[in-house]
């Protein structure tokens, strides 16, 4: 049976016994938040998820390059600022604006139950079509 590490796992053994200033983040743990994001060999990846023994697989060598994540000012080892990307993130709007037009006073339109499972059922029929037009094409 292999050894399986994560980078996280293997920065906190690091911290913990050879350098305890080394700086790095681990907010989620899970694989979502990106707080992880480190460089290895270049590329992108999240430290709490990349398997250090598959790596070294993949690239062919027990010697690997960790570097902080691009485009962000770094802070410290392998912890940068992630501000300017919040700031983006707060300009966005990740939802449905209804139109004017549908959304005064009394003309408010809302979606029925029965309206919602009609558009599930041709939603479902145009996948299937376009299955199968993919599989026979």
């Amino acid at each position: 049976m292999k050894l399986t590490v994560q980078f996280f796992g293997a920065f906190k053994k690091i911290k913990d016994t050879q350098d305890p200033t080394l700086t790095f983040l681990a907010a989620c743990r899970s694989a979502v938040c990106g707080a992880c994001s480190i460089r290895v060999n270049g590329e992108a990846m999240l430290g709490c998820e990349a398997k250090i023994d598959e790596l070294t697989e993949r690239y062919g060598t027990d010697e690997l390059t960790i570097a902080p994540i691009g485009n962000f000012r770094v802070i410290r080892d392998l912890v940068v600022d992630w501000e300017a990307k919040v700031d983006r993130l707060k300009t966005v709007a990740p939802w449905i604006f209804l139109k004017a037009e549908f959304n005064e006073g009394d003309k408010i339109v809302r979606q029925t139950p029965a309206d919602f499972k009609n558009s599930l059922l041709v939603q479902n029929v145009s996948f299937a079509v376009a299955v199968h037009l993919n599989v026979t094409n």
